[in-house]
């Protein structure tokens, strides 16, 4: 291994993008919560939030997972780099599932209970439930449940990933060998990025015509839990990362030729997603899911090139802030979501707009996941582990 494969310079605006992503990712999870409530416009506009994060969030991750994916594999080979994605994955993902994902289910679920006026079940038969739940296996499609991972479903299937490529390097390792280019002769990512994009398209639209429009997650033991037709766009962005990795995209900067062009054409897929989606809202013939599956991959591909430009023009450095956000986006995409329960139980004994109450969720959520993690979590994650699980026993005694 050359020492100029693993030698590189820490590509800040990727860590930024990350911490950007999770903000929305946030906000995404405060507008589910209130999309059950609230006024028929309101809910409108949580479905609109819903649905254009939903966009470009996981896609964008995953192409930054794969790409700093490679720069791990070529550090570390295929067994260190599977055991340390065991360490930094699949157990924060072990141990949210039966410390995270118990209390998560319970408070948002609380929520929905309280608008319906419904009796709320004591979180000693919730957690008893969850458990038996969790213990039997199931295999195939899995809608809803105490099973659905909620938002823990990433860390599964990015060690899905993980797992694969570390398979498959040792077999397959000059395709991931760092490309030797002239640097006078800028790498064909315009090329690359719209053969990506005409993949995912193709790959989503088939899915779809295959399983039907919509969610169709798919649970395999209990362990891994992802949308069938997300999950190959999934693929096809975790790929595009580590090919990016490999052709030096970001080694001196990300360049791109029009860039002016892909910020036209995410305006356009935008408008297009509003008018299919939000106004004109036709039925899922053949013909609506291609255009559809053509307007959601052409937005996704867009917003990435878009946000991926302005994030390394502008935020290419770290200060003390955005080292905060980055160190801690992580831990704050795990931990949110409880609070979100907790939150939005809390809040929904205020006599205001629902409009307001989500607003309000996603500020003191943001800032008390980050606060949290910060200053206890990531100092002390034995201790906090431990706190969780106290914190636990005695909801199961108290209710």
């Amino acid at each position: 291994m050359k020492p100029s494969e693993t030698k590189r310079t820490r590509i800040y605006f990727l860590d930024n993008i990350r911490f950007f992503v999770i903000f929305f990712v946030i906000l995404q999870h405060a507008a589910l919560i209130y999309a059950y409530g609230g006024s028929r416009d309101f809910q409108k506009f949580y479905s609109f939030i819903v649905g254009i994060t939903d966009i470009f969030m996981m896609p964008l991750l995953f192409f930054i997972a794969g790409y700093f994916a490679l720069i791990s594999m070529r550090k570390y080979g295929p067994k260190g780099f599977f055991l340390a994605k065991i360490k930094r994955i699949w157990i924060p993902w072990l141990l949210g599932v039966f410390l995270v994902l118990p209390l998560s289910i319970y408070f948002t679920d609380m929520v929905k209970l309280l608008r319906a006026g419904k009796e709320i079940q004591p979180f000693s038969a919730h957690f008893l439930q969850f458990i038996k739940t969790a213990l039997t296996p199931h295999f195939g499609f899995y809608h809803a449940g105490l099973l659905s991972h909620r938002h823990l479903w990433f860390l599964s299937l990015l060690m899905g990933f993980f797992t694969i490529f570390s398979v498959t390097y040792p077999l397959m390792s000059p395709l991931f060998r760092k490309k030797e280019r002239d640097l006078t002769v800028r790498p064909a990512i315009n090329r690359d990025l719209i053969m990506a994009g005409f993949v995912s398209a193709f790959l989503f639209a088939l899915v779809s015509l295959w399983l039907g429009w919509g969610y169709k997650p798919v649970l395999v033991a209990n362990l891994l839990y992802f949308d069938s037709s997300r999950t190959s766009m999934y693929v096809i962005y975790f790929l595009l990362g580590i090919h990016a990795c490999r052709q030096g995209w970001f080694d001196s900067g990300f360049q791109i030729a029009g860039s002016g062009l892909w910020k036209a054409a995410a305006v356009l897929s935008f408008a297009a997603f509003i008018a299919v989606g939000y106004i004109i809202k036709p039925d899922n013939s053949t013909s609506v899911i291609i255009l559809n599956s053509c307007i959601r991959a052409a937005l996704t591909l867009s917003l990435m090139v878009v946000i991926i430009d302005c994030a390394a023009k502008r935020f290419n450095q770290r200060n003390g802030l955005t080292a905060v956000l980055a160190d801690n986006s992580f831990i704050v995409y795990i931990i949110h979501y409880p609070l979100h329960g907790a939150l939005g139980v809390l809040f929904f004994f205020l006599p205001m707009l629902s409009l307001i109450k989500m607003l309000m969720l996603f500020a003191v959520t943001t800032v008390m996941s980050y606060w949290l993690s910060d200053s206890a979590v990531r100092p002390h994650p034995r201790l906090s582990t431990a706190c969780m699980a106290v914190l636990t026993v005695i909801l199961l005694f108290l209710f």
